[in-house]
């Protein structure tokens, strides 16, 4: 009996980890919203998300949650935030009274005013923790992804990174460049397009919207661009512009660059 009761508690852990999503929950523990995305973070200045943290207790009998912030990613697209004391929380623990919910809780970010963190794509993940009297708890986890400002001229942190990091497309060409701030020099390096930052690149996602076009300069002729080589400690611009014939199209997705050892970056572009 008893070692049923314990399979019953890791699936009941397990189904709770996988499905952190929704407003109303069967299981004891909640939290609203789900996921989370912000976007155009500023730089050295405090910046409160707009939606925060709401903790639903199913439970018949009150309980206590426990809130922690992780920088881990685990999005091809983004990276670990590099210091999880640049999220903090109004408050970290909760008591909640059965059947009902906190108080709002609010996500706090401050960013500091360091140039190279513009162009920034980072995630965090934020646990929050049912912790019982015998010290097992149950949880959730859930995403916080986080886009800093976008700004040209600056060399953005990371191995692997893009400046600007947003482009909204005229009818001239427009440019970013590509940084490997690496020792590794990357031979190829793939170029593909999502409809958002939340999928998840693939084969079939290499293949670019018609009429938009990503190109190389060979002397004073640009050629169409699929994949391309970059140096160790180097750097590469790339052009983008709609074709001729395109020019009626809308855009609103993410440039993607992939290169070696799950290295990645990507450019929020928009054409209207």
């Amino acid at each position: 009996m008893h070692e049923m009761r314990f399979v019953f508690f890791i699936f009941f852990i397990f189904i709770i980890s996988v499905f952190p999503f929704g407003n109303a929950y069967p299981y004891e523990i909640g939290a609203d919203p789900g996921n989370i995305h912000l976007t155009n973070v500023p730089l050295g200045t405090e910046f409160r998300a707009p939606n925060p943290i709401t903790i639903y207790n199913q439970d018949s009998v009150a309980r206590k949650f426990n809130i922690k912030v992780v920088n881990r990613a685990k999005s091809l697209l983004y990276n670990p935030l590099p210091d999880s004391t640049w999220v903090t929380l109004v408050r970290y623990s909760v008591e909640i009274p059965p059947e009902s919910k906190s108080e709002p809780i609010e996500i706090i970010l401050q960013i500091p005013p360091d140039e190279q963190y513009y162009n920034q794509h980072w995630q965090a993940q934020i646990f929050i923790g049912n912790a019982s009297a015998s010290g097992v708890g149950a949880g959730l986890i859930f995403d916080l992804k986080l886009d800093t400002e976008s700004r040209t001229g600056v060399i953005p942190y990371g191995k692997f990174s893009v400046s600007p990091s947003s482009l909204e497309l005229g009818t001239d060409m427009d440019s970013i460049i590509i940084y490997n701030n690496h020792y590794i020099p990357e031979k190829n390096v793939l170029i593909g397009w999502l409809s958002n930052s939340v999928q998840v690149p693939s084969d079939e996602s290499t293949k670019l919207p018609e009429g938009l076009q990503v190109m190389d300069q060979q002397f004073l002729w640009h050629t169409p661009l699929t994949n391309f080589e970059i140096a160790k400690f180097d750097k590469k611009t790339i052009y983008i512009s709609v074709g001729s014939k395109y020019i009626d199209n809308k855009y609103k997705g993410v440039l993607y660059f992939v290169a070696g050892n799950g290295k990645a970056c990507f450019v929020n572009v928009e054409y209207n």
